[in-house]
C-alpha cells in the first residue's frame, strides 16, 4: 500500500513562525539536493495554518513556494492588526466584532484570485472551519457542524467548487475579533475560525485518508500513514485564579476581556481541542506521528502588531527554532521523506531574517 505523507499545520496569532520553520527546513534539505514540502501527499491547516496550507498548494513546486511565505505573511500582519477606531470602540462595548476584515478580504482575494477553487490548487488540502447552519438537514436535525473543506475526491464534504479564498476567510474567522463570514459572493450560512473545530488538523486530515481508503475498498493501516505536525509557536500557557473558599468567581471580564489574557477563554478552549488531538494522533500513529511547536518568550498581542512583530523576532532568533528544524529533519529522513538527504544540522540557518515587506508575492500579484 502507497506511503501517504501529511503536513499539518495548527492555528494561532500568525503563521509567519511555521512558514519559517518550514522555510528553514526546506532550504536545508534542498542544499543536498533533497524534497521536503513536495512530498507531502495532503498538506492540511487551520486557520493561520489554514492560509499557509492554501498558499503551499497554490505552488506546482511547494519547496520553491515556502521562499515567498514570509512576504505573504508580512502583508497579513499588516492587514490583520490594523483596526479602525470607531471599530475599537464597537468592538469594547460588544456592538461589533473588532475588525470588518475588508483589508483582509482584499488582500486574499489580490493574492489568490477571485475565482480560484480548491479544485485548482496543485496539492491536496484540508482546512477545517466551523459552519454554524447545516444547509441540508431537517428542521429537528438541524445542528452546526464542523466542516471539512478539502479537494480529496470520494469522501465527505469533498469541496473543489469552493472559492480558495472564502475557505481562507472561514478557516481564520476568529469569534469576537471578526464578524461571521459567509463568502465573497454573499449567502446566508455563516462560519467561524477552524480552532473552534480542530486547532491541530492532524486528525482530520488522517480521517481524510481512512475514509478515501475505506470507500476505495483498501484496508485501513495506520503504519502506511505519517504526520508531521507544525504549531505555530506558543509560551506556556496556564491560569492561577485567586481561589477563596475553593472558588474563584469569575464573569466574562477575566474570561474575555482581561488587559493581560485578552480572549482568555477561547485561547484555552482552542489549545485545550489541539493538545487531545496531539495525544490521539501521537498514540494511533507512534513514531510515524512528529510534533513540532516551538516556544514563544511571550504571547503576541492581539491588537498590537509591534508587540507582535517583536514576539516573532525574538521567537525566531531563539535556538528553539533550530533545534526544531534539526528535530524534523531528523524524523523526515527516518520516514523515508527525503532520501538519503542527511539529517544532521549542517548549514543551519543562524541569520533571523528581519520581519520587512516582501512584494515578490505569487500567484495572484
Amino acid at each position: 500500500m502507497t506511503h501517504q505523507r501529511i503536513l499539518a499545520m495548527d492555528g494561532g496569532i500568525s503563521g509567519y513562525v511555521t512558514a519559517e520553520v518550514l522555510r528553514r527546513t526546506a532550504d536545508r534539505i534542498g542544499r543536498h539536493g533533497g524534497h521536503f514540502l513536495d512530498s507531502a501527499d495532503i498538506i492540511a491547516g487551520t486557520s493561520a495554518g489554514g492560509l499557509n496550507a492554501l498558499f503551499l498548494a497554490a505552488h506546482e513546486d511547494p519547496d520553491h513556494g515556502i521562499e515567498g511565505a514570509l512576504g505573504f505573511w508580512e502583508h497579513i500582519l499588516d492587514t490583520t492588526f490594523t483596526f479602525k477606531p470607531t471599530r475599537l470602540v464597537a468592538g469594547f462595548v460588544g456592538a461589533k466584532a473588532f475588525d470588518d476584515r475588508q483589508r483582509m478580504i482584499d488582500f486574499l482575494v489580490s493574492y489568490f484570485g477571485a475565482d480560484t477553487r480548491l479544485g485548482d490548487l496543485k496539492r491536496r488540502v484540508v482546512v477545517p472551519a466551523f459552519q454554524l447552519h447545516h444547509e441540508h438537514a431537517g428542521e429537528r436535525q438541524r445542528q452546526w457542524r464542523p466542516r471539512l473543506f478539502h479537494n480529496i475526491p470520494d469522501i465527505l464534504d469533498y469541496s473543489p467548487d469552493e472559492r480558495v479564498v472564502d475557505v481562507a476567510l472561514r478557516t481564520s474567522n476568529i469569534p469576537v475579533i471578526s464578524p461571521i463570514f459567509a463568502s465573497i459572493a454573499g449567502g446566508d450560512i455563516g462560519y467561524l475560525d477552524g480552532g473552534l473545530v480542530a486547532n491541530n488538523p492532524s486528525m482530520c486530515a488522517v480521517s481524510a485518508v481512512f475514509e478515501q481508503r475505506r470507500a476505495a475498498g483498501q484496508p485501513i493501516d495506520v503504519e502506511s500513514v505519517s504526520v508531521l505536525s507544525v504549531g505555530c509557536g506558543r509560551k506556556p500557557l496556564s491560569v492561577k485564579p485567586e481561589i477563596v473558599d475553593g472558588i474563584a468567581d469569575w464573569g466574562y471580564g477575566q474570561w474575555l476581556l482581561s488587559p493581560k489574557e485578552p480572549m482568555l477563554l477561547v485561547r484555552l478552549a482552542i489549545r485545550g481541542g489541539g493538545a487531545i488531538i496531539e495525544y490521539q494522533c501521537a498514540q494511533l500513529l507512534g513514531t510515524n506521528f512528529k510534533r513540532i511547536d516551538p516556544y514563544f518568550n511571550a504571547a503576541p498581542h492581539p491588537f498590537d502588531v509591534g508587540q507582535t512583530r517583536k514576539v516573532i523576532e525574538d521567537a525566531l532568533a531563539h535556538t528553539d527554532v533550530e533545534a526544531a528544524v534539526d528535530e524534523i529533519c531528523q524524523w523526515l529522513h527516518v520516514q523515508g521523506w527525503i532520501g538519503d538527504v542527511p539529517p544532521g544540522p549542517e548549514g543551519r540557518d543562524v541569520i533571523t531574517p528581519a520581519l520587512q515587506p516582501d512584494t515578490t508575492l505569487e500567484p495572484g500579484t
